[in-house]
């Protein structure tokens, strides 16, 4: 402090008045609070009397920006979900600052959505701020197997013989992806004896099959079970099978004249009607490769008939005159 041109030493009693010249710091009486980082100067006023000039000091500091940490909280999902929603909690704010006093945008780096099973770091990134020094710290991101749920459909063979056994494997909620993973049993069981099982290849889209040739009628229960993976876990679906005898026989549902009653020179034709009785459902019995062979039991003699019409289990045959005429059975 500047001394006055009328004294030799500095007057004592006379009040000091602090101000602050430029930085983040404010002062109320003799108390200066910082208010951030960066560099503070402060000003001592005295205001003189009669006997003393008045005079000034400035004093210059830096204020250190204070340590922050922003702390990533570790989270955990399923294989095929989406990935969670990630947070931080932070360690070291002052003068009452919380999040919304950091500028930048939060965002982290971690494993994609559909990663495989197992644990990631999970770094933040991206904010900002003047006072606070930001040390990150990570966390885990840890992603578990999903839990899948196995199904089939319900069968019905007419007959025994081969059936294409279908399942489907989808991965739980929250898992999102379609199963391409890991293959599927199919156990074939009557009571409480099985039957034989059939391993289908690679699950693709949630889908995998298998063929099974079934050696007799009766009712059958499938065991659909889907072996797991890395990823998922393994689940099992029930199914039925209903078979019905074999080689039903179709039978002959009526022959009728295509007009009045015929004499026996006469010419034209009779429809034979015949019920597939449930045969014709079979893959080795559709109508559309059906034929009907007329059997002369008198002579001998074999006549492949005409169709006219193939429906779901009926056929329809046309019987020339000449083959039933002059007492000929039918």
């Amino acid at each position: 402090m500047r001394r006055s041109r009328s004294a030799r030493r500095p007057h004592r009693t006379l009040p000091v008045t602090f101000s602050v010249v430029s930085g983040p710091a404010t002062v109320y009486g003799n108390t200066v609070t910082i208010t951030g980082a960066g560099s503070v100067t402060l000003r001592a006023t005295q205001a003189g009397d009669g006997t003393y000039d008045s005079a000034f000091a400035d004093q210059t500091f830096t204020v250190a920006p204070a340590l922050l940490r922003v702390i990533a909280d570790s989270k955990t999902k399923v294989f095929g979900a989406p990935n969670p929603a990630f947070t931080v909690h932070y360690s070291g704010f002052v003068n009452g600052d919380t999040a919304s006093s950091l500028g930048g945008s939060l965002s982290f780096s971690t494993a994609a959505d559909n990663s495989p099973v197992g644990s990631y770091s999970l770094t933040p990134s991206g904010l900002a701020s003047t006072n606070y020094t930001l040390q990150y710290l990570s966390a885990t991101l840890t992603i578990d197997q999903a839990s899948t749920s196995t199904s089939s459909g319900n069968y019905n063979l007419p007959v025994p013989g081969p059936v294409n056994l279908v399942a489907q494997v989808v991965g739980d909620s929250p898992s999102t992806l379609p199963v391409g993973q890991g293959t599927v049993t199919f156990v074939v069981r009557q009571g409480a004896t099985t039957i034989g099982t059939v391993t289908s290849g690679q699950v693709s889209n949630g889908q995998a099959s298998g063929s099974f040739t079934i050696p007799a009628g009766g009712a059958y229960t499938i065991y659909a079970s889907y072996g797991g993976t890395g990823n998922y876990l393994g689940s099992t679906g029930l199914a039925s099978l209903t078979v019905g005898n074999a080689n039903p026989v179709p039978s002959i549902t009526g022959v009728t004249p295509d007009s009045a009653v015929k004499k026996p020179t006469e010419t034209g034709q009779f429809t034979l009607l015949i019920d597939g009785n449930g045969f014709m459902a079979t893959a080795n019995g559709d109508p559309a490769n059906s034929s009907v062979d007329w059997y002369d039991r008198t002579t001998g003699q074999h006549t492949n008939l005409s169709l006219t019409s193939i429906a779901a289990a009926q056929i329809q045959a046309v019987v020339p005159f000449t083959l039933i005429r002059d007492g000929k059975t039918v």
